[in-house]
């Protein structure tokens, strides 16, 4: 009578020999949930090598397994905490939390800014904590220092700005109605925000779903006029009026392009 070593009862089980037909196949012939087993193996075996557990952790992001890729994003990071996987962690986080950016993601981007200060998306994320936590004016001036470290002509920073102004335009204004109370129609949504917007004109964020809730609504030409009105209102702020520039881009670059 002998016993087998718990290396030889791997060894020899079903999953180890499908394990082994997986590694001999051509990587784009894979499932996601064949990748998913594969990757998990290979994490196991090499508890020592960040890039094992950060393509496994990808893997887990994809599959909608957030706790899980929070974990091996932690093990790549303990091993290599680089800039580029503090920030793929603290996304998962985000993720994890609803899309939110609570205090471990936080701590996470600023770790991720400490090895990188010119990190584009750990600034982006740390701007979106920022305006989440109702701190428009930090969120701003963040994007605004963000957008500035790449030339005019870099593509990315109208990109990045694009984001920022969709997601200030989504995000929830103060409550419309009161409790229990039915929601208001587009239109008098609409009208609540220009009335708003009369008596606070520097409420950025108001401007952006002004011209967004005008372009949902097929008025291409008022959203461009609320945009033109958000530009003359920032004129004398550079980092603000980018925003109207990359709100152009999303909500009348057609009607704009129609009309010429």
């Amino acid at each position: 009578m002998f016993l087998l070593t718990g290396e030889e009862v791997r060894a020899a089980s079903p999953l180890a020999a499908r394990v082994e037909a997986l590694r001999v196949r051509d990587p784009a012939s894979l499932t996601a949930s064949e990748r998913l087993v594969l990757l998990r193996r290979i994490f196991d075996e090499r508890p020592d090598d960040p890039q094992a557990a950060r393509f496994y952790a990808r893997e887990l992001v994809a599959a909608g397994r957030d706790f899980e890729a929070i974990r091996a994003f932690e093990r790549a990071a303990r091993i290599a905490p680089d800039a580029d996987v503090l920030t793929e962690l603290g996304a998962a986080a985000v993720t994890a939390n609803g899309g939110d950016v609570g205090d471990y993601a936080r701590k996470v981007f600023e770790a991720a800014l400490a090895e990188d200060p010119k990190h584009g998306q750990a600034a982006w994320y740390l701007a979106l904590g920022e305006f989440q936590a109702g701190d428009a004016t930090a969120a701003v001036d963040r994007w605004s220092e963000l957008f500035n470290q790449f030339s005019p002509d870099d593509p990315r920073r109208l990109v990045f700005a694009m984001e920022a102004a969709d997601f200030m335009a989504r995000a929830p204004g103060r409550p419309t109605t009161g409790g229990g109370a039915a929601p208001p129609s587009p239109e008098a949504m609409v009208r609540r925000l220009e009335q708003r917007l009369e008596a606070e004109p520097r409420d950025l964020a108001g401007w952006l779903r002004l011209a967004r809730a005008n372009a949902v609504l097929g008025e291409a030409g008022r959203a461009r006029d609320t945009l033109n009105a958000a530009a003359a209102t920032f004129a004398d702020d550079p980092g603000s009026l980018y925003f109207v520039v990359a709100a152009r881009a999303l909500w009348t670059a057609d009607d704009e392009s129609a009309g010429e």
